[in-house]
């Protein structure tokens, strides 16, 4: 986490189903989140399968979903 800046945040379940949405797969963000905050210059790409289709709605929802469980958003 020292070394790092920017950060690609997706859902997974296993190596090869990576790119779910927010709470499909098992990746652990109430352990990640906390993490995440405690840095302070960071930034993050969402990275959700076909996310971007209908004006982005994927990637609004994962990341109000990432605002609902603590993630602090500058």
């Amino acid at each position: 986490k020292n070394f790092t800046s920017h950060y690609h945040l997706s859902d997974a379940e296993g190596p090869e189903e990576e790119g779910l949405q927010f709470g499909e797969g098992t990746l652990p963000f109430d352990k990640v989140i906390p993490i995440l905050n405690e840095l302070k210059d960071r930034s993050f790409a969402i990275e959700v399968w076909k996310g971007h289709e209908h004006g982005g709605k994927g990637f609004k929802y994962f990341l109000d979903k990432l605002i609902d469980h603590g993630m602090i958003v500058n």
